[in-house]
């Protein structure tokens, strides 16, 4: 696996094409404005700049604040632009701007659900563009993990991609069939094509993958590795029958998508909603509809498995 997989290099992708959109209409505005004005009138040409580039906005729209301790909303913050319910900006027109200003906008975005923020002072003598990231990974508060959760239903993840037809034996070897500790099975997922599979992967993370993953022998172990390890979802083409079975049999969510895997490229970050079938990659502004799992399976999902889901019956 390529080193560049690092998070850093991921989270540099997040909303990468917006960024550059909201960076240039700062851009356009200190251009035809320059210096001096007061905030209000730089927010007023901000909007119209925003509107010529047919982006969506909303001004002073309120969003929830959340204790990183309990998870529970505390207050309300009302930031000057809120872009395509994602992105906080907000706007300065002052000579020197106080550390203070960017630690607060960091803090709303530690204690929000927004993952990314602007900080622009137009007040400045060279314009001042500040991008700020604080992805939901990083909140132990929000609950980012879909296998042990009641916030299964919309998810996170980065991409894996793999082809067609990878076997449960590429999954998971065969030569480790005698172990019977999942955290040990993990330890050996997708080893023989992947060696360093397990080092890179980060929990949280998706796989995407071409037709009939999963096909060859019934091992259920191909799918216990995979959610132990962590993996959020498995995105196909299409299952194999046995494999689907197993995999939401032991919790671990998937989805069929038909195109999926030429819409996705390695290290693009998902956003999943399980409940409605859909799939955004927030990597390139496209959106894909899946195959919706239907409620009763969602139901086992939710539980932990079929086990667990038993258990709770």
């Amino acid at each position: 696996m390529n080193a560049d997989r690092d998070k850093k290099s991921r989270i540099g992708l997040l909303y990468e094409k917006l960024s550059y959109e909201l960076r240039g209409a700062a851009i356009e505005v200190r251009r035809n404005l320059g210096p001096g004005h007061k905030e209000n009138i730089y927010q007023k040409a901000y909007a119209e700049e925003l509107l010529s580039r047919n982006i969506h906005f909303e001004q002073e729209k309120p969003i929830n604040i959340y204790s990183p301790k309990t998870g529970k909303l505390i207050g309300t913050y009302r930031p000057d632009f809120i872009v395509k319910d994602k992105i906080i900006v907000e706007l300065k027109a002052i000579r020197s701007l106080p550390e203070q200003a960017l630690e607060t906008l960091y803090n709303y975005l530690r204690n929000s659900k927004c993952e990314l923020g602007f900080l622009i002072n137009f007040g400045s003598n060279r314009l001042y563009i500040k991008r700020i990231i604080y992805t939901n990974d990083r909140k132990p508060w929000l609950c980012v993990n879909p296998c042990s959760s009641p916030c299964l239903s919309v998810f996170k993840g980065y991409a894996w991609k793999f082809g067609d037809d990878v076997n449960t034996d590429v999954i998971y070897p065969g030569k480790y069939l005698p172990l019977t500790d999942s955290q040990e099975m993990k330890e050996h997922a997708f080893e023989s094509v992947y060696p360093d599979f397990v080092k890179e992967f980060k929990k949280g993370d998706i796989i995407v993958a071409g037709e009939y993953f999963g096909c060859g022998s019934s091992r259920e172990q191909a799918a216990t590795c995979l959610k132990v390890l962590g993996v959020a979802c498995i995105i196909a083409e299409s299952f194999a029958r046995i494999y689907y079975r197993n995999a939401i049999n032991q919790g671990l969510p998937i989805l069929e998508c038909p195109g999926i895997s030429k819409k996705v490229k390695e290290g693009d970050q998902l956003e999943v909603n399980l409940e409605k079938g859909l799939i955004k990659n927030l990597s390139t502004g496209e959106s894909f509809k899946a195959n919706p799992l239907p409620p009763f399976i969602l139901e086992i999902l939710r539980d932990g498995g079929l086990i667990p889901h038993l258990k709770k019956e």
